[in-house]
């Protein structure tokens, strides 16, 4: 069940890297940073979210399995961009805290909010998991 989750997360990596080739090459030079760096995100999150019930439905979880799903997939998520990014890439570390600050208008926390509680979420909508 984990294996099958980490395999849908690779699909979220997927879809997040098409969503900021996609900003930056037509969002960006038309709205700016700011405001591509928004849509984007929710573009994601709504993307993600859909893939997330698709999955969870099939996979048929208990509400405990799909909150470590969740877990698994911010966990996933958040170590890939700190490791590939910040890392790998070399992107100052500022610049990716950035991001998670939703005061400051960044959305990314979105993404990572849809991850972590999609799972439960569709468990609980389908009666299958009104215990932890």
């Amino acid at each position: 069940m984990y294996l099958r989750s980490a395999l849908v997360w690779l699909l979220f990596g997927v879809v997040a890297f098409a969503s900021g080739g996609l900003r930056e090459a037509i969002l960006v030079p038309r709205l700016g940073e700011h405001l591509a760096h928004q849509i984007g995100s929710v573009m994601v999150a709504a993307v993600i979210g859909l893939i997330a019930i698709w999955f969870i439905r099939r996979l048929g979880p208990t509400a405990s399995e799909a909150l470590t799903i969740g877990v698994l997939w911010v966990a996933m998520s958040v170590a890939f961009e700190l490791g590939f990014f910040g890392l790998g890439m070399g992107e100052p570390w500022g610049r990716l805290v950035r991001d998670y600050n939703i005061l400051g208008g960044r959305l990314w926390l979105l993404v990572l909010i849809v991850q972590l509680v999609t799972p439960y979420l569709v468990v609980r909508g389908a009666g299958r998991g009104a215990t932890i």
